[in-house]
């Protein structure tokens, strides 16, 4: 419980706080940042996720959208703590994948 009530003061930070302590949130977020960069890259070269924007900004965008639900479910009985995670990412992942190839079948 307690990283979700830190998860929720960052996500709170960073939608009202002066810009010294966004400043701070973001400079501290950039090790996550990289991490989710690097799963993003895996998935373009696997030919999963489409290349239309640096990986970094996309990285800090599926970020954003998880604090967004996060402060939602914690306002509210949706989205649940449980369903977070999956529901993030489908809704990010859902509007990067790539197209299907010419001829080949929508899964």
């Amino acid at each position: 419980m307690l990283a979700i009530a830190l998860a929720l003061l960052f996500a709170r930070e960073l939608l009202a706080g002066d810009a010294a302590t966004r400043g701070l949130i973001l400079d501290a977020s950039v090790p996550c940042i990289e991490e989710v960069a690097a799963i993003l890259r895996a998935g373009i070269a696997r030919g999963e996720i489409a290349d239309d924007a640096p990986c970094d900004r996309l990285a800090l965008m599926f970020i954003m959208l998880s604090n967004m639900l996060l402060l939602q479910g914690a306002a509210s009985d949706w989205p649940t703590m449980r369903s977070l995670p999956k529901l993030a990412a489908g809704l990010f992942l859902d509007g990067l994948a790539s197209a299907p190839s010419q001829g080949a079948p929508a899964t």
